[in-house]
């Protein structure tokens, strides 16, 4: 529902505007793009005072659409904002991981800031533990992307062995679980201390329809053969990608 105030306004500047019309004596009526001839009184009208123009930019309260003046075409150009072709094409849906387990910390790590993360000291094996998630009605196939964003605090060289779950299951009790990424290896830590380096891993399993997907993220840090590094990592961002429905 269109809140009352916004009613109001465009009821007074569908009076501003018969108003104009009726200055310059010119009343016929523009196609779509509400285009202005060359010879059409109503353009100087506009572009002089830039009023009708500012107020429709105002009255643009979450419907996508824009108002742009078109010097070169004669025209006030009325649609959808500008975006390039790849909006019309890009289906690709981002859902935020929360947290369950451990407790997240927001301490600052450099141009960080206080970011809330979750740390994996060195030596000391810690797993992340996320909300569930339902299938989204939207969802077509094609599995999903996990990914997540990693600090550390120092420039120690070497990997940190990283698990990495993502699985489906049913509403019911006694419904089983389908692992479709279950993956333990040793991932490049990021180069420079406080900076935040992006990880992504893939599974192309589909999760049936009413079934919830599950996320885990562990750092097997006290495996000490294939975790070679010593620095404290923190685990930031973490999120899913999946294809919409078109």
């Amino acid at each position: 529902m269109i809140p009352e105030q916004y009613i109001a306004r465009l009821r007074q500047l569908e009076a501003e505007l018969e108003d104009l019309r009726r200055s310059v004596g010119h009343t016929s009526a523009h196609g779509p793009t509400h285009e202005i001839s060359a010879g059409d009184e109503v353009r100087p009208a506009v572009m002089n005072s830039g009023t009708l123009l500012a107020r429709q930019r105002a009255l643009n309260f979450e419907d996508g659409l824009d108002a742009v003046l078109n010097n070169t075409s004669k025209r006030i150009d009325v649609g959808v904002a500008a975006h390039g072709a790849s909006k019309h094409t890009d289906r690709t849906v981002k859902i935020p991981l929360i947290p369950l387990l451990p407790t997240a910390v927001s301490d600052a790590h450099g141009s960080l800031n206080d970011r809330t993360h979750i740390e994996a000291a060195d030596g000391v094996d810690t797993s992340v533990y996320y909300a569930m998630l339902h299938k989204p009605i939207d969802y077509v196939n094609g599995g999903f992307t996990l990914k997540f964003s990693l600090t550390v605090n120092g420039a120690s060289a070497g990997n940190i062995k990283i698990q990495r779950v993502i699985s489906y299951a049913g509403e019911d009790a006694d419904a089983a679980t389908t692992v479709v990424m279950n993956v333990t290896d040793g991932q490049v830590a990021p180069t420079a201390a406080n900076t935040s380096k992006l990880y992504t891993f893939t599974t192309a399993s589909d999760p049936a329809d009413g079934e919830m997907v599950f996320v885990k993220i562990a750092f097997l840090r006290a495996d000490g053969v294939v975790d070679t590094n010593t620095d404290q990592v923190s685990l930031y961002e973490a999120y899913l990608e999946y294809t919409r429905d078109s």
